[in-house]
């Protein structure tokens, strides 16, 4: 294939890019509107927390996949809105732990239930049996490009 024939718009990354983008700019939108004091950014923390709450900023670097210094500053402004609280680590004091408020737990099902609307919305239209096929390659993809960045 040359570079005449190479368009865009039917990449692979720039489709998953765009419909990325278009959900993340939907679901922050769905949290405005209801006034919820939560940007996308710090969304896929809060979920993380509300799974296991009092993780380091390390592993919700890893489990999100954001760099720890991004980790770090989303935290920071966490605390700002009394979502979460940093709490020196007991065995190593080198490292914090982030617990939920109150605030930041009580928040739990009312984003999650925007982040079901959304979703919901993302496939009106897509039969079960085509969900199933779609999330089957989009886990096959993601697993190759797994392998890839190991093997780098």
């Amino acid at each position: 294939m040359d570079n005449k024939e190479y368009q865009l718009s039917d990449s692979l990354g720039y489709l998953l890019g765009n419909a990325y983008r278009l959900m993340s700019c939907r679901l922050g939108a769905r949290f405005r509107e209801r006034q919820y004091d939560v940007t996308i950014e710090q969304w896929p923390l809060l979920a993380q927390l509300w799974n296991q709450d009092g993780l380091t900023q390390a592993q919700l670097s890893a489990l999100t996949r954001k760099d720890q210094p991004s980790v770090s500053r989303l935290v920071d402004n966490m605390i700002k809105k009394n979502l979460v609280v940093r709490v020196s680590h007991p065995e190593d004091r080198r490292k914090n732990r982030i617990h939920l408020t109150p605030k930041g737990a009580e928040l739990q099902q009312k984003l999650i239930v925007e982040a079901l609307a959304n979703n919901a919305d993302a496939i009106a239209g897509v039969s079960p049996e085509e969900y199933a096929v779609f999330r089957s390659v989009l886990e096959r993809i993601t697993a190759n490009m797994k392998q890839m960045k190991e093997e780098l």
